[in-house]
């Protein structure tokens, strides 16, 4: 530090250090956010006061897990089978 008194915490920064595991779910939260939350921005969401994220977070994947019960209510469309009229094939025979 130029002139003054030094820091007595031994580092000019008094904010908050994250470690690698907090910062790898901090951005994946973020980026949950971006992709998945229909027009929140990088930014917007990093400077999104953290109880605000968490609720988007979590309204999100109660909206998500509302979608998939509708899916499972739904019967199954998707047949193995293709549509269209039945065919009648019989085996080729040989003719001795």
């Amino acid at each position: 530090m130029r002139g003054g008194k030094k820091s007595l915490w031994g580092s000019p920064f008094y904010g908050l250090t994250l470690n690698p595991e907090d910062r790898v779910r901090i951005y994946s939260d973020i980026f949950q956010l971006c992709y998945h939350g229909n027009g929140f921005t990088w930014d917007e969401v990093y400077s999104m006061p953290i109880s605000t994220r968490y609720f988007n977070i979590k309204m999100l994947v109660r909206e998500r897990e509302k979608e998939n019960a509708q899916k499972e209510k739904q019967p199954d469309t998707n047949d193995a089978r293709p549509k269209g009229p039945p065919m009648n094939i019989s085996p080729r025979r040989s003719s001795k």
